[in-house]
């Protein structure tokens, strides 16, 4: 009976494993929200004067909660960069924001980042949401 019972619960923890660990980003469907919906900032959270870490900040303009978005990023040509951290990389200079983001209307929603490694922080990189999910 004992070990039935093992056999049960690691099936159970595997299964929550796999649910939770191995997910694929959620990425939103076309025209299932406005990308006008988000405004989308970067702020300098490190200066080092060759380069520093931003953070990346979403705030709702709608009326509506927005559960998913996609994003690219435009630096500079002379900024050199890691990829962003704490988002989901999902194509070519394109990334969504994790599962769980769900922004409320007229909130802001802070989450990733990046290092730039060379050249300043002027201009700041920028964020461009190009899908959202209402």
């Amino acid at each position: 009976m004992v070990f039935f019972a093992h056999l049960v619960l690691s099936f159970i923890l595997y299964s929550f494993a796999l649910a939770t660990f191995d997910q694929k980003p959620w990425i939103p469907k076309a025209n299932s929200g406005s990308v006008s919906s988000i405004n989308p900032t970067v702020s300098i959270s490190a200066n080092w004067g060759h380069g520093g870490n931003v953070y990346f900040h979403f705030t709702n303009v709608d009326n509506k909660y927005v559960c998913a978005l996609n994003f690219s990023i435009i630096v500079s040509s002379s900024q050199k960069f890691d990829e962003p951290w704490d988002v989901l990389k999902i194509g070519d200079n394109t990334y969504c924001l994790p599962t769980f983001a769900n922004i409320a209307p007229g909130k802001a929603y802070s989450y990733g980042g990046m290092t730039i490694n060379s050249g300043t922080l002027n201009p700041l990189p920028k964020l461009v949401v190009t899908a959202v999910q209402s």
